[in-house]
């Protein structure tokens, strides 16, 4: 009981310290965005199969478009890292919401394929806007507890995971897969308005510097062994990440016979288990370390691959989704360990160029995942995944220590 109580009284003084000095609303906001902003990538998939019935397109089309969706993601991460670092994290924030808030309303009044992609990419392009300074307000704001506070927000990122692809799914069953992207618009103005109250008016060192002297400042501080390290590892998870959110909704659909509306709330499921891992993930690498905590969580993901390969049932599916989240329990740690390897005077700028890079040549994965299912099968392409995950256990045990290791 004892210990219990010591716990107990653990977890209330870290909850004040995080609400200290206003924090709190700088972390509930920025987590809300990133819920909202990630939740329109995660519903995107979800509602794939209605679109694809739509407009009449096969499983190499629906890989492009998911690609096209992180591709443009990760390529405004370095224009979104330095719009922050020439003005401030908070303009970026709330440019990044609104971006995805007009991309969202054209596609869903997308009324053929090509302004379909064309939207597509707005909307991709607004979240990538946002991301830099997602991770570096909370990294900033947080730095005695940085790992705990990205986790939090990588967590409620996955409550909207978990949440909005199942109401977009009973909204599509009910009125179409438009509604199921357009009710997103509402809440992304929300949040917003909120971002724009609650972050503080911060600039990152780089205000009143030359473009070209910020950049290549940039370009001096990146390169380094734990910056590579970091990319490589974070560009690892984000393609099996990437190629496992793009398929999953299609592959239970087609595969193992599920309804769209069920095959949401599994998927929905994903993100719920991710919400436990994530969480724990951020309280283990404050306590034992980054790089066993990666080792770790990307151990516990690689049995999901063999369950799900050969699930018979909801709930064998469900027990393989619940192990493959584990992968999520990778970001929050790599994130910390990557950001504290950019000197802060040019953070936005320095990780919004590695968040690109591994961002957006991570889309790769679900092109090359379509190709392998339409050429030999969805079991190959999982199986393929599971081996890029025995190299994300290998690397985050053996990245470099920083200084402040």
């Amino acid at each position: 009981m004892g210990r219990h109580e010591t716990a107990g009284a653990g977890g209330r003084r870290l909850w004040r310290v995080l609400r200290a000095d206003g924090r709190g609303w700088v972390l509930l906001t920025v987590s809300v965005g990133w819920a909202l902003t990630i939740g329109a990538r995660i519903v995107y998939p979800a509602l794939l199969p209605g679109v694809r019935a739509d407009f009449g397109f096969g499983y190499a089309t629906t890989g492009v478009l998911v690609g096209l969706v992180w591709a443009s993601y990760g390529l405004l991460q370095f224009p979104g890292g330095l719009l922050a670092d020439l003005t401030a994290h908070r303009t970026a924030l709330v440019s990044g919401v609104g971006l995805t808030a007009l991309g969202i309303v054209a596609v869903a009044a997308a009324p053929t394929v090509a302004p379909f992609v064309l939207a597509t990419a707005v909307m991709g392009a607004g979240t990538g806007i946002y991301g830099p300074s997602r991770v570096a307000v909370l990294s900033n704001t947080f730095s005695d507890h940085e790992s705990t506070a990205i986790s939090i927000s990588q967590a409620a990122g996955n409550v909207g995971n978990a949440v909005l692809p199942a109401v977009a799914g009973v909204l599509s069953a009910y009125a179409g897969w438009r509604l199921g992207f357009g009710f997103l618009t509402p809440l992304l103005v929300l949040v917003g308005v909120g971002l724009w109250i609650a972050v503080p008016v911060t600039t990152t060192g780089g205000e009143g510097v030359p473009v070209r002297s910020l950049l290549a400042r940039t370009r001096a501080a990146l390169a380094t062994r734990p910056v590579f390290s970091g990319t490589a590892l974070l560009l690892l998870i984000m393609v099996v990440y990437q190629s496992l959110t793009g398929f999953l909704p299609t592959y239970l659909v087609d595969e193992t016979g599920l309804s769209p509306a069920a095959a949401s709330m599994v998927y929905g499921g994903f993100f719920a288990a991710a919400v436990v891992m994530q969480l724990a993930a951020g309280l283990l690498a404050d306590r034992i370390g980054i790089r066993p905590t990666l080792a770790l969580f990307a151990g516990l993901s690689l049995p999901g691959f063999v369950v799900l390969i050969g699930a018979d049932g909801r709930l064998a599916l469900l027990a393989g989704v619940v192990l493959l989240s584990g992968l999520l329990g990778c970001f929050p740690p790599a994130h910390a360990y990557t950001v504290g390897t950019v000197p802060e005077g040019v953070q936005g700028t320095g990780y919004g160029l590695i968040r690109t890079v591994y961002i957006g040549c991570g889309a790769v994965g679900p092109v090359l995942s379509g190709l392998v299912v339409d050429r030999i099968s969805f079991s190959a392409a999982l199986a393929a995944l599971g081996v890029l995950v025995v190299g994300i256990a290998a690397l985050g045990w053996g990245l470099p220590a920083l200084d402040a290791d």
